[in-house]
Formats: C-alpha cells, structure tokens, sequence
C-alpha cells in the first residue's frame, strides 16, 4: 500500500543523508585546519556535496 512504500521511501531518504553527513565529516576531519583559517559563513567547497 501506499503507506509501507512511503516508509520505504523514508528509510532510503535517511539513509542516504547518514552517507552524505558521513562523508562531510569525514572531509572535515581530514582537512580541519583549512576549515578553521576559513569564516563560518563559506566553509568553502570542501563540506559541499
């Protein structure tokens, strides 16, 4: 029914947002000091997906 595959749908969206905040972090941790030298508001390039 509709519903289980909204649920689905669901799961697949977070899921996909777990991958994706993994993988800013990971950036941000390997590149923490070019971060640090950068102002709050552009972080730059590095944290976009």
């Amino acid at each position: 029914d509709q519903r289980g595959q909204l649920g689905n749908h669901q799961k697949s969206i977070s899921h996909f947002t777990n991958i994706c905040d993994q993988s800013i972090w990971m950036r941000r941790s390997t590149s923490a000091r070019s971060i640090t030298s950068k102002s709050h508001a552009d972080p730059g390039p590095a944290l976009r997906v």
